[in-house]
């Protein structure tokens, strides 16, 4: 509804208009929302309080009995003493319980002024208990490190998957395991050994992004694990489930070679980002399983290397440039319609 905030001045990186993503150099400000259900919510969020050179205040959460307070010093913790106001009572210094043990941001990092580089540290604190979480996490930064690499990945796999249908270079690695007639648990074993090039492209763009590789493999183990599962007709329909997770009903579909059912459903776990993206098709009419054009073989060879001969025919008889890179670069689908008849298998 509104908001009214403090334009910074310091010129130190930090909060300048010009490394925000919204042109905003707001250090401090209140804002008042409107919510949904007709109420109403006042925030608060001052960063920076009192003399650049001194004291700044990060956080203060004042309660009827307790105050607590974290500033660029330490963190202390007001009791009221019964019967007193909070001037008479006791303030205990808990700091050390706040510190950042290890994992400070290195040197030169970005424009900051090195006074500042304490509030840019990346750890835990010995407030924060780690004893809960699984060892691979061990290390590991405080930040988009827990929950966030497996979303990251699963949508980073969407655009792996989807694109392995919509590229007909990608498709003659990933059509191996399309290529089978049957839907079963099996299905999900028929894994193309070419996928092991593929794959280091988009997850190393994760890795530089900075999430750890071991956080990488460990997201992916349980992407494997989630789709074998999924290689059924045994499960028919998991009810509200549906609307989030890639369940047997909608890979299915993806499994489909029905027009309605081609290039479908490319979600790993979750199936939002078909829903989010216009890929998605709910399972209707019965499933028919394998390619538009199947091969029908059993040569674990002519499996995996068939559509990379194919490809090599199109190029070679194609008369233009552009119709060379098209067989390429362009959907398996484009391929195949400009054939006039199917292509014989040896």
């Amino acid at each position: 509804m509104s908001c009214i905030g403090i334009s910074d001045d310091r010129g130190d990186g930090v909060f300048d208009r010009s490394v925000s993503l919204w042109g905003n150099d707001f250090s401090n400000m209140t804002a008042l929302f409107g919510l949904a259900d007709g109420g109403t919510m006042r925030t608060n969020e001052f960063r920076r309080v009192g003399y650049w050179n001194g004291h700044e205040s990060r956080f203060r959460f004042y309660g009827t009995e307790q105050v607590f307070e974290q500033s660029g010093h330490g963190a202390t913790l007001s009791v009221k003493t019964e019967g007193e106001d909070y001037a008479k009572g006791e303030t205990r210094d808990i700091s050390d319980l706040f510190f950042t043990q290890g994992g400070q941001v290195p040197e030169g990092f970005g424009d900051i002024d090195p006074a500042l580089m304490q509030s840019f540290a990346s750890g835990t604190a010995p407030v924060q208990d780690r004893s809960r979480l699984p060892k691979e996490f061990e290390g590991a930064h405080n930040g988009h490190e827990g929950a966030h690499h497996f979303l990251a990945d699963d949508f980073v796999y969407y655009l792996y998957h989807r694109t392995h249908h919509e590229i007909r270079v990608l498709w003659a690695s990933h059509v191996v395991h399309h290529s089978s007639e049957r839907y079963n648990l099996s299905t999900a074993l028929r894994q193309p050994v070419a996928e092991g090039v593929t794959l280091t492209v988009p997850f190393g763009v994760l890795g530089l992004l900075g999430v750890r590789p071991a956080l990488i493999e460990h997201a992916r183990g349980i992407n494997l694990i989630y789709q074998f599962w999924i290689h059924t007709e045994t499960i028919r329909r998991l009810g509200r489930l549906e609307k989030v997770l890639n369940t047997p009903s909608h890979h299915r579909v993806h499994h489909g070679s029905n027009r309605q059912y081609l290039d479908r459903n490319h979600g790993s776990i979750l199936i939002l980002w078909d829903r989010l993206f216009g890929t998605f098709e709910e399972e209707d009419e019965r499933v028919v399983y394998g390619l538009t054009r199947n091969i029908d073989t059993y040569n674990p060879l002519r499996i995996a290397s068939h559509e990379w001969r194919d490809i090599a025919r199109d190029v070679a008889d194609a008369d233009t440039w552009s119709d060379r890179f098209s067989f390429l670069l362009r959907g398996p689908g484009w391929a195949y319609s400009r054939r006039p008849s199917p292509v014989r298998a040896a």
